[in-house]
């Protein structure tokens, strides 16, 4: 089965939006000898867990600890000023877009799992058979179900 959105990546090599997200982040903290923990958690390919902790640590921490004190918000904008969140992997990105497009961002991230799991299980007919059924008479009936898994 394949991994969940929550889990590390099995990509061996860092998308370098996401590398330039981290070592931007990590530019904004004067004790990294305090985040070796979540550095390695970093480097594992758990991008999701390690932002999230990383966010955390940042948001709670003052100066000296930290360059500048943050709330979670002020942070989250300082970075999609700075950075081009939009090349970001998904499960990132949704963390600095406004709530309507970061919920469907998320709803099309568990749509793909969904459908991931349902074809490896059930099969590829009975998936199809799943979508059409459950979009018949909407304008979703002329998506191709294939859309739901790439």
């Amino acid at each position: 089965m394949g991994l969940s959105i929550f889990e590390k990546s099995n990509v061996v090599k860092t998308p370098a939006s996401v590398d330039i997200l981290f070592n931007y982040l990590k530019g904004l903290i004067n004790r990294e000898d305090l985040i070796r923990d979540i550095w390695n958690i970093y480097k594992k390919g758990n991008y999701l867990k390690a932002y999230s902790e990383l966010e955390s640590f940042i948001v709670k921490n003052k100066p000296l600890v930290v360059k500048k004190e943050f709330t979670k918000e002020s942070l989250r904008l300082e970075i999609s000023k700075e950075l081009n969140v939009s090349e970001l992997p998904d499960n990132i990105k949704f963390f600095f877009t406004p709530k309507i497009p970061s919920n469907l961002i998320f709803f099309s991230l568990i749509t793909k799992q969904l459908a991931s799991s349902i074809k490896e299980h059930l099969g590829e007919n009975q998936l199809s058979e799943i979508v059409r059924g459950a979009s018949s008479g909407t304008s979703l009936a002329e998506i191709p179900y294939e859309s739901y898994i790439n």
